[in-house]
């Protein structure tokens, strides 16, 4: 596990520590992990001896875990695009989510799904990019989620590739071309940004009450370095269910 991802684990961990206090048994604490992945913050929070289980969208990721044969398989669940889960309603006491409401297109969907299945005064702790970053974190090409969905972004994602020391995997033994087309393709249909008041606004409009997370940093936490942090950095909230 690499540095960064253990400290977003660790996050996640005593945002979950915090929040079990008030529970005699972590065992009774339902968690889970959307957008999982290949499952392992699921397999670091039950090493912690937390219930969690995930729910993750692409069907790929989740068969390089299931080939592991591990018992968080059983945990782990293929959902669609229209984010509807079998878990019953009012299941979850926390969800997590880590990079990933800015890949989810129908926010509604989610947001509805996810108020149906946590617990009243559950919370849902969620980290992703900001909207104006100056380099997209996926692509690693700077401004490209900037423009519009259009040949603007397909010439600005052209350009910035003839740069582009390392490319993703599956595409390294294609074409100029087809790199382009694919990193374009993935640009338009897999990220979806919005602004973090936009973002903040459709949690209470789904029945959220919304804390913008501060940072260690106390000076860094005045309004001013806030609003930097939301718009070009990065978006770190606590939603609690009303």
């Amino acid at each position: 596990m690499n540095k960064n991802k253990k400290k977003i684990y660790n996050k996640f961990l005593k945002v979950i520590i915090n929040f079990s206090k008030n529970y005699s048994d972590n065992q009774s604490l339902k968690i889970l992990d959307w957008g999982c992945g290949k499952g392992e913050l699921i397999e670091y929070l039950n090493n912690n001896n937390f219930d969690c289980f995930g729910v993750e969208i692409n069907k790929l990721k989740l068969q390089s875990n299931i080939q592991k044969k591990n018992d968080n398989d059983k945990k782990i669940f293929l959902i669609n695009s229209d984010n509807k889960t079998n878990f019953d309603s009012n299941y979850f006491d926390i969800i997590l989510t880590n990079q990933v409401i800015e890949h989810i297109d129908n926010k509604d969907s989610f947001l509805l799904e996810i108020n149906r299945i946590l617990k009243k005064g559950g919370i849902s702790y969620n980290i992703l990019p900001a909207k104006y970053r100056i380099n997209e974190v996926h692509l690693k090409m700077p401004f490209v989620h900037w423009f519009p969905k259009n040949n603007l972004r397909k010439y600005l994602i052209f350009f910035w590739s003839l740069f582009k020391l390392s490319h993703w995997s599956e595409c390294l033994n294609f074409r100029f071309k087809d790199k382009v087309n694919y990193y374009y393709e993935y640009s338009i249909h897999k990220t979806f940004y919005l602004d973090s008041n936009e973002l903040f606004n459709k949690f209470q409009n789904f029945g959220f009450y919304v804390i913008d997370q501060p940072i260690n940093i106390k000076f860094l936490n005045n309004i001013f370095f806030k609003f930097l942090r939301n718009k070009f950095v990065s978006i770190e909230f606590l939603a609690t269910k009303k």
